[in-house]
């Protein structure tokens, strides 16, 4: 009997220190998985989607700079991506950009590329007919050639915001996905792993306005957009002046409005929109004589009063 009740009991011990290693061990799991989930916040997602891992010198190839909202909807980008010295940067596509309105074009500055956009209306993500919900967008695409072999990088600045659609501006929390590539030796071909395309079409037709702005000046109001190549520049004629290269907001020359108004995008393939804005009112027979005709009819009425007096001078000899 005696026995017995021993072996009931060092079982029961047993039993008991099991329950309590199991209670210890998913109380430490459960602790631990919720000091992980206060930083497993998700947000926006900054990355690259390369054409090819497997890169040979002297090869052309895609980065497609992407941007996954992870369901949030945003209005606003902003900043770099870099990359290393085993690449040449050839050409920057962002005709088919998820920015609406790029506040800064993105321009090569040495070994980055800045960018900064607004998107109207806001974006969670590519819709599509073939997929249900959304999917992550483009922002721009690289050509990169491969210059020389070794382990070649991309990176994103760690600066780089994203900005909710939540009327306040507040900055989503981005995630950062760098990323490598393996470039090994060989002769490579300019033409592989790149879409070869041919930008033919203008840029999208727009209309220009006119706004007056806090300051009591008028401003030019333009946008567009270019599904292929992208926009390239504006410029902007007023009158009979000749065109200047203009962003968005421009300040007008001549704040009187009596002046028709052109405004031209061209795309990075040379391709040419041209918008007119017509004057919203007649000007007077005083203010529509043009500042260079008037130069012009003074140059002429001093010449002929040179003449005049060469000419009178060689009469009285």
């Amino acid at each position: 009997m005696i026995v017995l009740n021993t072996y009931i009991n060092k079982k029961g011990e047993v039993k008991n220190k099991i329950f309590i290693f199991l209670f210890v061990f998913f109380t430490t799991v459960i602790y631990l998985f919720g000091l992980i989930g206060v930083n497993m916040v998700f947000g926006s997602e900054y990355y690259f989607d390369v054409s090819k891992k497997n890169i040979q010198t002297g090869d052309l190839f895609e980065v497609t700079f992407m941007l996954d909202t992870e369901g949030e909807s945003i209005n606003a980008i902003e900043g770099s991506t870099s990359f290393s010295r085993h690449l040449v940067l050839k050409q920057i596509r962002s005709g088919d950009s998820l920015v609406g309105l790029w506040v800064d074009q993105p321009v090569a500055d040495g070994d980055h590329v800045n960018f900064s956009g607004i998107i109207p209306g806001g974006y969670v993500g590519d819709l599509g007919a073939s997929w249900t919900g959304t999917r992550p967008g483009k922002v721009f695409t690289l050509i990169f050639e491969a210059r020389e072999s070794g382990d070649a990088w991309l990176q994103v600045d760690r600066d780089s915001t994203v900005l909710l659609n939540d009327g306040k501006g507040t900055k989503a929390q981005v995630i950062i996905k760098n990323t490598n590539i393996n470039i090994v030796k060989g002769k490579g071909s300019l033409f592989s792993n790149v879409i070869s395309w041919e930008d033919e079409d203008k840029p999208e037709s727009f209309n220009p306005i006119i706004e007056l702005f806090p300051d009591g000046l008028y401003y030019l109001i333009f946008v567009t957009s270019d599904k292929d190549s992208g926009i390239a520049y504006y410029d902007v004629r007023e009158g009979d002046d000749s065109f200047v290269i203009a962003k968005s907001p421009y300040l007008l020359r001549e704040q009187y409005l009596g002046l028709p108004i052109m405004v031209r995008a061209v795309d990075k393939s040379g391709n040419k929109r041209l918008a007119s804005l017509f004057p919203e009112r007649q000007l007077t027979w005083y203010e529509s004589i043009n500042t260079r005709d008037i130069l012009s009819g003074i140059g002429i009425i001093i010449f002929f009063i040179f003449v005049f007096i060469l000419r009178w001078r060689k009469k009285r000899k």
